[in-house]
């Protein structure tokens, strides 16, 4: 499970988001968020690692996802950050997270990146697939 402590001892953090911030993104997607994503955001609005994981802010989120197409391509998730070169981080409603070319978009080119949002920020220490 992911604590404040140790999002803000490896990760470069933000202040919380609100809960209305993440009810309006909510409405204007077509996955329900994951509660753990949910609890992520209440502790920390984006994040960035060291390396070129960026999870973005939530009130930017429905606009990229607009602009990426991300609910005509990829309807079954939501676009959550990238990897600083080109690679969107997407989540499904189970949680699950993957990487796919900004410029793909198809369920073809889904790669897992990890069961959960915890499973990467802790397991994989927040390092994307090409980081690995």
């Amino acid at each position: 499970m992911l604590s404040e402590q140790y999002l803000c001892e490896h990760y470069s953090v933000n202040p919380p988001a609100l809960l209305e911030q993440i009810q309006v993104a909510q409405s204007q997607s077509t996955i329900r968020f994951p509660q753990a994503y949910v609890d992520l955001l209440l502790i920390s609005n984006g994040l960035s690692s060291d390396g070129c994981l960026a999870l973005h802010g939530i009130d930017a989120l429905p606009q990229r996802n607009a602009d990426y197409e991300v609910a005509e391509y990829l309807p079954d998730y939501f676009m959550i950050g990238d990897d600083s070169g080109g690679q969107a981080i997407v989540i499904n409603e189970s949680g699950e997270i993957f990487e796919v070319g900004m410029g793909v978009m198809s369920q073809d080119a889904l790669e897992k990146s990890a069961d959960s949002i915890a499973d990467l920020l802790i397991n994989h220490q927040g390092l994307t697939l090409g980081e690995r």
